[in-house]
């Protein structure tokens, strides 16, 4: 190789290096390029590797206490994948290969040196490339859908290039990668022959072309592994049309859709991690992840109720910290799977083959079954140390290395009802900048942007007269342009998926347009709204889109210009204070939205989870589920629920068990205990034959007075016949139950059940899908198949909340119009008995005064 030659390969090389550093400074945040390190020859020792095929990943340091999962990018790979996305040619209309690097074959491992390793992630422990392959395997496949774009990825006309962001397990090495993706394309955009290029991260990965007509066009890429960080973004950005960009139409014809079903396939290892407290809850949950994770719990052989109760307490905390990613969990007794696992036990006993340690305390050890993974255990003899541990495990502040702790008395003060955090207040004006995340703004900044999206909870039981509605006020401000289409362009307000209104940006009417005419300011800045009670729900998404329409003139530049802000003013409120607790109850709906009356008292202290003598795995992961949830919808562990095991000690137990409402989960497997559980409600289990009675209001059934009332306020429970047949036209079904408490008529209680384990097992998920979800109602649910689901009223109600007699007249008035219409004739009759009384006597007295007269 001659001198010039040398050089200039030199520089290449020295310049490519340069772009890796970069990267690898951009993607992490605070870092900065490595230095390349010179050999005795005098160039760079990179750059010679480089040149010999050898090119080390560039060392990165990073702060302590920080977990990263930045995997290092090769050199030559990144040149490999430039020349590639150039060089290749795509067929239309056909699944395409594009193939960005060599080797990156699914199922090919990557060696990571130790110091690089360490430097890379402190608190996991990589392994060298010996050992590396006895890591366990790791894949999943994403589609659009779990990522985030939950309606695909928009290139509307003007808009060159858009993006989605998403993020992987920081406990997860990607060793091979594939996209699969699903463009929409219409015909004029077909027409135009354009191509659009694909970025990971800012890389360039490959180019589809956008010539298939027939709508919907499938690609497949091989990606580069070594691209992928703990936080990632695909770009999409359109090539080889920049008449794309300056297209003003708004009918949707050249609109680019990359579908939500649209899959990223990831192959690789998992790590191990570090047996450290400080690092929790890795490995059981991952900030980053994001699909629900499956959580492992040991139990000992017969479980307490006090282990029972502290895996609840648990759950509820990973239902919080999962957020809407979810998470499952998987009960074992007495068991230890090959995986990370929680053993929660009694000192002294033994589970799986470990002795428990003293207690209350908490540590972490190797799993004996496999050492690469972790198994966390949790000991104590009574709830309260059990509550004491599990506190300091998720509240605490650990240094590195720390593996164990004895558990100390903590002050865990009581919940207030309805004081649960995620819930909006109901007794002020609420701002909407209350309601942001940390990474949102009541701003957006150019023409193109994402609605402000502003997600909040309400009590599920909140009632609202009509004429007392609450208020939603707005502030907002549009840019100031004499390019924008002002007649078309307005604030678009949806509030959970209905409409609301769309704000205009002038005022409108015959004297605001004449004032504006004269050159007055016709600017609309704000606007009150009345909500409805329709309108509010358990989970609520507010949502608030500038859509800005530009004039057919509007100059090119401006489609592309980002110094262009829309604001939501900063007065802008929700006002609940109108609204009261008040509910007929029972109801379903209210149960799998917010895990309601239970979370009534966010801490479950007015709550008892009554299980069997015997529960079966199923039936305690199911409750454990349920605890995930009550803690995902209040923001507040379980830490004062109750857990009773069998009828016969919940019948035993103080009156102030009594007294509390009823969380139960069983299969029809569990026959004694069910047919005691729902005797003197409006369930009959008999023998293997579950049934619902004829709670109409000709049955008698729970006495005449119970009839009379059913008969007065209108529950006469027509659609008991129609569960009835649809519940023995079902082999296996699974689903919930709900009725006035037996033990104390002013409670309810709520049946987790099924026909068997198995359909048990599918509840979980089912509630997952708004398919589902949406479709429980009333007091029974019952589901079978993949998506069968009928909801029936087939027992008595009450109603909840502290109103005044005359709320409840006007409710009841509201409620029941046909015995308004009774009660006002008879109310009617009286009034004109006493007139006609009257007036026959006034009439008697006038006549016996004329006689006197006479």
């Amino acid at each position: 190789m001659n001198k010039n030659k040398k050089k200039i390969l030199v520089s290449l090389a020295l310049a490519m290096y340069s772009v890796c550093g970069a990267f690898a400074a951009e993607n992490l945040p605070g870092q900065s390029a490595p230095a390349a390190q010179s050999s005795g020859s005098g160039e760079p020792q990179a750059i010679l590797d480089l040149l010999n095929g050898q090119a080390p990943a560039p060392a990165v340091s990073q702060p302590v206490n920080t977990i990263d999962a930045f995997n290092p990018i090769n050199p030559q790979m990144l040149k490999a994948g430039n020349e590639l996305s150039q060089q290749n040619q795509l067929a239309s209309g056909q699944p395409v290969q594009v193939s960005s690097f060599n080797g990156s074959a699914m199922g090919q491992s990557m060696a990571v040196t130790d110091d690089v390793a360490e430097n890379l992630r402190p608190g996991v422990a990589f392994m060298n490339a010996m050992n590396y392959d006895a890591a366990a395997p790791y894949s999943v496949e994403l589609t659009f859908a779990d990522l985030g774009a939950k309606h695909g990825v928009i290139l509307s006309p003007g808009q060159l290039e858009t993006g989605l962001d998403f993020t992987l397990p920081v406990d997860k090495i990607v060793s091979a990668a594939k996209l699969i993706l699903n463009v929409g394309i219409t015909e004029d955009v077909a027409r135009r022959s354009s191509h659009l290029d694909l970025l990971l991260n800012g890389q360039p990965i490959g180019t589809v072309p956008l010539n298939n007509s027939t709508g919907i066009a499938r690609f497949e890429l091989d990606l580069p592994f070594e691209y992928f960080t703990t936080a990632n973004s695909f770009g999409f950005k359109l090539a080889d049309d920049p008449e794309y960009g300056c297209l003003i139409d708004y009918t949707n014809r050249y609109k680019i859709t990359i579908k939500p079903d649209s899959i990223l396939m990831l192959e690789g290892r998992q790590l191990k991690v570090d047996a450290d407290l400080n690092i929790f809850p890795l490995p059981y949950l991952d900030p980053y992840e994001q699909t629900k994770r499956t959580v492992e719990v040991v139990l000992g052989a017969k479980p307490r109720p006090q282990d029972i109760n502290a895996s609840s307490l648990l759950a509820s905390w990973m239902g919080i910290s999962a957020d809407y990613r979810g998470v499952k969990f998987h009960v074992s007794k007495d068991e230890l799977p090959e995986a990370h696992c929680i053993v929660i036990g009694r000192p002294g006993e033994n589970i799986g083959g470990i002795t428990m340690p003293e207690g209350p305390s908490v540590s972490i050890i190797a799993n004996p079954i496999n050492p690469f993974f972790n198994v966390l255990l949790i000991s104590s003899d009574e709830y309260d140390g059990y509550r004491n541990a599990i506190y300091m495990l998720t509240n605490g502040k650990f240094g590195s290395n720390t593996r164990s702790f004895i558990a100390e008395s903590q002050k865990i003060v009581g919940r207030e009802s309805y004081d649960a955090p995620k819930w909006i207040a109901t007794d002020r004006k609420v701002y909407l900048s209350e309601l942001l995340r940390n990474d949102q703004s009541l701003s957006v900044q150019g023409i193109w942007h994402n609605p402000i999206s502003i997600n909040f909870r309400a009590a599920p039981d909140l009632y609202q007269l009509y004429g007392f509605p609450a208020d939603l006020y707005v502030e907002y401000n549009f840019p100031l342009e004499q390019w924008m289409d002002e007649n078309n362009s307005w604030l678009n307000i949806t509030l959970s998926g209905n409409y609301i209104d769309n704000l205009p940006v002038n005022k409108v009417g015959l004297l605001e347009n004449l004032w504006r005419f004269a050159g007055g300011d016709g600017r609309q800045e704000s606007r009150l709204i009345a909500l409805q009670p329709y309108m509010i729900y358990g989970d609520n998404s507010l949502n608030l889109y500038f859509d800005i329409k530009l004039k057919s003139n509007a100059p090119c530049s401006i489609l592309q210009e980002n110094n262009i802000r829309s604001i939501i003013g900063a007065n802008s409120y929700i006002d609940l204070s109108n609204t009261v607790h008040y509910a007929e109850m029972p109801n379903l709906s209210f149960f799998v939205g917010a895990s309601f009356p239970f979370t009534k008292y966010a801490d479950y202290s007015e709550t008892v989870s009554l299980l069997s003598e015997n529960p079966s795995n199923s039936e305690i992961q199911t409750l454990l589920g349920m605890a995930a949830r009550a803690g995902n919808a209040t923001g507040i562990p379980l830490y004062y629920n109750s857990v009773v095991m069998g009828i016969k000690n919940m019948q035993t137990a103080p009156q102030e068990i009594w007294n509390k409402n009823i969380l139960a989960v069983s299969t029809l497997k569990n026959r004694k205990f069910m047919e005691e559980l729902v005797e003197n409600t409006p369930f009959e289990f008999s023998g293997s034959v579950f049934s619902i009675k004829d709670m109409g209001p000709l049955s008698f059934e729970g006495g005449f007075f119970a009839s009379l009332g059913r008969f007065l306020t209108g529950q006469w429970h027509v659609e008991n016949l129609d569960a009835n047949r649809y519940l023995h036209s079902n082999t296996f079904w699974r689903g919930f139950l709900s009725f006035i408490s037996p033990w104390n008529s002013g409670r309810i209680a709520v049946v987790v059940t099924a026909t068997d384990d198995q359909q048990l097992d599918l509840l979980i998920d089912d509630l997952d899908r708004p398919a589902i979800n949406n479709k429980v109602a009333g007091d029974v649910t019952l589901i079978s198949g993949v998506d069968n689901i009928r909801s029936f009223r087939v027992g008595d109600t009450i109603f909840t909340g502290n109103v005044s007699m005359l709320f409840n007249l006007l409710h009841f008035a509201g409620s029941h119009e046909i015995w308004l219409g009774v009660i006002f004739l008879i109310l009617f009759f009286i009034f004109s008995m006493i007139i006609s009384s009257w007036l026959k006597k006034r009439a008697v007295r006038r006549l016996n005064e004329g006689d006197d007269k006479e």
